[in-house]
């Protein structure tokens, strides 16, 4: 059974009390942009929030629903609670989707905040879930999720996010993720599923310390995990003159253009990775590069595709245009299936 559904359908949160208390029921807040003319409750469509209000009023195991179209992201956002937000409703009731598509959330790559979302629920056994949502031109990376609780898309998008990076050489120490950077400890586990990532770190200049380490999805430390029926297009550095120094050059190529996983299991299934690049050095490179203890994981059904590692600086011994494998001892294991 594919694990994702086992979170996302039927959650269930229960408590244990001591007294007899009376069970809250969860709530649901309707938005319709980042601001409106005027606060309303968002216990219906005919009463909006905005999106933060909406985030700073709910408490875990609420859900957010968010009307379809462009939200102009000016700073970033912080989620702290267990909750769910949906996009892409055309506002007219709790499940007819808009037919014109996702709910995006547009940073326009400015540079005076990182992730359109930071994401630190420390909520065990709880997940954070996010379905029909584009992330889009965040100046670092779409989204960072720290802290112990599950995370999980479904039908999002990662578009364009990592493209611009600090002027100056060695000034941005922050390389991993362009879409998604994933941490929270051994207890966490992410989940996607009917997810895109394209042009994540998708740029023609990087600085030398400045380059990717995953563009798409870059994970340390995680319990597990999963993406199922994703793809992965034209993720990592394009077109890009090396050299050795202030452009990608030594420090410039770190791998994983579209997924980099350290010490954390990765299970890939019925997915797609095209056209994606990463400057590789140092037996550093792959389309998806795993590293540290990613022992059991696995690729069931997947398709690369025009993928490419390209020799930047050091000693010349870059690793596999799809899976680079840097792992911490022979005795890790990974199983292509298909």
């Amino acid at each position: 059974m594919n694990e994702f559904k086992k979170l996302t359908n039927g959650l269930v949160f229960s408590f244990l009390f001591a007294f007899s208390i009376p069970i809250v029921q969860a709530e649901t807040y309707r938005v319709i942009g980042t601001e409106v003319a005027e606060e309303g409750t968002g216990l219906s469509w005919d009463s909006p929030m905005s999106l933060q209000t909406a985030i700073s009023t709910a408490v875990d195991g609420d859900t957010i629903l968010l009307k379809a179209g462009e939200y102009d992201i000016t700073a970033q956002i912080s989620l702290a609670k267990a909750i769910t937000i949906k996009g892409g409703l055309a506002g007219i009731d709790d499940t007819t989707l808009d037919p014109s598509g996702k709910t995006t959330l547009n940073a326009f790559d400015r540079t005076g905040f990182s992730y359109i979302f930071n994401v630190s629920t420390a909520v065990a056994d709880a997940t954070n879930v996010f379905e029909n949502i584009c992330f889009t031109r965040a100046y670092r990376r779409g989204v960072y999720k720290s802290g112990k609780s599950h995370i999980a898309f479904s039908n999002c998008r990662f578009f364009r996010n990592g493209v611009r990076y600090l002027p100056t050489a060695n000034s941005d120490t922050s390389r991993d993720g362009g879409g998604i950077r994933l941490s929270g400890g051994t207890s966490s586990e992410a989940y996607f599923e009917d997810c895109l990532f394209d042009c994540n770190a998708h740029t023609n200049f990087v600085h030398r310390n400045s380059a990717l380490a995953g563009a798409g999805i870059y994970s340390s430390s995680m319990k597990h995990v999963y993406v199922d029926d994703c793809d992965f297009f034209t993720n990592g550095v394009r077109n890009a003159a090396f050299s050795n120094h202030a452009q990608v050059g030594q420090d410039g190529g770190q791998g994983g253009a579209a997924i980099w996983m350290s010490a954390t299991p990765i299970t890939v299934r019925s997915s797609r990775f095209f056209a994606n690049r990463a400057p590789g050095r140092d037996a550093r490179g792959g389309t998806v590069r795993l590293t540290g203890n990613c022992d059991g994981s696995a690729f069931t059904n997947c398709l690369f595709v025009g993928n490419k590692t390209t020799h930047t600086a050091g000693t010349r011994t870059s690793c596999g245009s799809a899976l680079c494998l840097n792992m911490d001892t022979s005795a890790r294991r990974v199983e292509v299936i298909d």
